[in-house]
């Protein structure tokens, strides 16, 4: 029994010490026990199995007057001048296409829904999706990716899907966990 009592307690601490090293912070030794009883481990995707960084995955047109890269170009145009993460992928996705961006003016925030601003005298409005019952928007968004609107002259010219993309070693590493119980 004072064998038990001296090494257990080690162990844990060794343990935990090595699960550290390998960026496993484990709370207590209680916590620990608990973990053998665990049959089912939920992850927080943005940054642990995915790049944390948002990427334009879709271009839909919607408009035959528009084509992808002009879809992109205009709201590359409009969310250049905003710092939100999806601005930011559709930028992104223009510098990468080696699109050109068009000037805007009347550049307006409209906080938790979208941006305007006006291109060459026509108004463009990137915006989520409010209501529109579309299945395009739909079957992104089953897919797990955000959706944005493309509106020039209040009609909907194409949709972007945006998605947080996988990391590559996440669909090895998960088919391990399975592989382990």
């Amino acid at each position: 029994p004072c064998a038990l009592g001296l090494a257990t307690p080690t162990a844990i601490i060794v343990g935990v010490g090595k699960g550290a090293e390998y960026g496993i912070l484990i709370k207590n030794a209680e916590a620990l026990e608990k973990l053998a009883g665990v049959d089912t481990v939920v992850f927080d995707k943005t940054g642990t199995i995915t790049k944390g960084k948002p990427e334009v995955t879709d271009v839909v047109v919607l408009d035959q007057n528009f084509d992808n890269q002009k879809i992109i170009q205009l709201a590359a145009s409009v969310e250049n001048k905003s710092e939100h993460p999806l601005a930011q992928a559709i930028t992104d996705k223009a510098r990468r296409a080696s699109v050109a961006l068009e000037q805007t003016q009347d550049f307006l925030a409209l906080e938790g829904v979208g941006v305007k601003a006006k291109i060459n005298g026509r108004e463009i409005y990137i915006h989520k999706p409010q209501g529109e019952s579309n299945t395009q928007i739909s079957a992104l968004q089953a897919q797990g990716k955000t959706v944005v609107v493309v509106e020039v002259d209040n009609k909907q010219a194409g949709l972007i899907g945006i998605s947080d993309i996988l990391k590559a070693e996440v669909k090895e590493a998960i088919v391990g966990l399975h592989k382990r119980g």
